[in-house]
């Protein structure tokens, strides 16, 4: 009987011998149309609760939450997996982390290439049953890969998941150039704690000269090589660096998916950004990069920050990091995190809400910090759902 490893996959720096399995993984993947995975909605939405017994119960005690178990979720896989059911199988393998019967990997993957991945580490067998230690996720054509939740324990833990992907969205969104100056090509773009390297993957994939990629884990930025690598971009470079401390020179473009999860909130040990309901981090690493960001530049920072009793810490925040500097700072809510798995630790610190930012930040004639104006209609939705939410799983568990 084998030992599933601790570690994982990339438990060293020697990743190449593995880039050819790797490649041909990623060819089956386009083969069968793995991409139209993306469209699914990934487990998560408050909504599942009234739907998953187990889940309720767990809500209504204030504890946390299997929303990957969740009843809709499933539905939606359902549906799919009618048109595409190759494509939704290696889904719940390689995005949602379930276990599956060697027999029906090696029916979608051959069993060649099956045990080649096993003898890597990318995927762990015990008795006929196969599990992934990557998640693999679809985002502009490309494949990115990261650790599987179940090693979330391990200290070195790389993520990637939904946030991942909002720096490279939005720079897409604007065609990778600043808006008041968009005749200007970047030429130098850094992607601050990369993490996976999505971001900086992108960035390089859409013809930005010289990107730079900077995180303190070393097996963050093995995966963020191995990404680079996988989708056959050259022109990244990925290096050690506490925020700037190794890295030289201007920046067109510099993006950063902050680790801003407030330590008592954390889904990881690496995800923290200290001091201040976590936005500690995100402070220092804006006021480091706004003295290395040029004129014309633009930065785009995903963080995430509470509302306590009534205060925004984000705007308080944008102030610590950027006073000193003529900027113009834009706040744009995303999403609301937390607010069901950790009620209990919310009401706790009162605070009302929990909520992932993206932020962008241009020099102007002066220093100015604005909010989105789908800020109040989001926290009234935010309330609405979660006291619905919180209604009915109550009395589904009384039932």
């Amino acid at each position: 009987m084998s030992v599933w490893p601790r570690a994982g996959f990339l438990a060293t720096d020697d990743w190449l011998p593995a880039l050819p399995v790797l490649l041909a993984l990623r060819r089956r993947l386009a083969a069968i149309g793995f991409h139209t995975t993306a469209a699914l909605p990934l487990p998560g939405n408050v909504l599942d609760l009234p739907l998953d017994v187990a889940n309720a119960r767990a809500f209504v005690r204030g504890r946390q939450n299997l929303f990957h178990h969740s009843a809709l979720a499933g539905a939606y896989r359902r549906v799919l997996g009618h048109q595409n059911p190759e494509a939704v199988a290696l889904h719940e393998l390689l995005t949602l982390n379930r276990m599956l019967p060697r027999a029906r990997v090696a029916e979608l993957l051959s069993p060649r290439l099956l045990d080649e991945l096993v003898d890597h580490g990318v995927f762990s067998e015990d008795e006929g049953i196969v599990e992934s230690n990557i998640v693999a996720a679809v985002s502009g054509g490309r494949v990115y890969l990261a650790d599987a939740p179940h090693l979330r324990d391990d200290p070195d833990y790389v993520y990637l998941g939904r946030s991942s992907f909002s720096p490279a969205g939005y720079l897409a969104s604007i065609g990778w150039r600043p808006p008041r100056h968009s005749a200007r090509a970047p030429r130098r773009m850094l992607d601050l704690g990369c993490g996976a390297g999505p971001a900086a993957v992108a960035a390089g994939a859409a013809g930005v000269e010289h990107v730079i990629g900077t995180d303190i884990v070393e097996r963050c930025l093995r995966y963020a090589r191995l990404n680079a690598a996988l989708n056959g971009v050259d022109t990244t470079e990925f290096r050690y660096s506490d925020v700037l401390s190794a890295v030289e020179g201007d920046f067109d473009l510099i993006v950063s998916n902050a680790p801003c999860v407030w330590e008592e909130l954390q889904q990881a040990t690496f995800a923290t950004g200290g001091a201040d309901f976590g936005t500690a981090l995100p402070v220092r690493m804006i006021r480091e990069a706004l003295g290395r960001l040029r004129p014309s530049g633009l930065m785009y920072v995903v963080m995430t920050a509470p509302i306590v009793d009534g205060d925004d810490y984000v705007v308080e925040a944008m102030r610590r990091a950027c006073r000193e500097h003529s900027v113009d700072v834009c706040i744009h809510p995303e999403l609301a995190e937390y607010e069901v798995e950790q009620r209990s630790v919310l009401r706790r610190h009162k605070i009302s809400s929990f909520i992932r930012y993206g932020v962008v930040i241009e020099f102007a004639d002066r220093f100015s910090v604005s909010v989105g104006s789908s800020f109040d209609a989001m926290r009234y939705r935010t309330y609405g759902v979660r006291s619905r939410a919180t209604r009915a799983a109550a009395a589904l568990v009384r039932a």
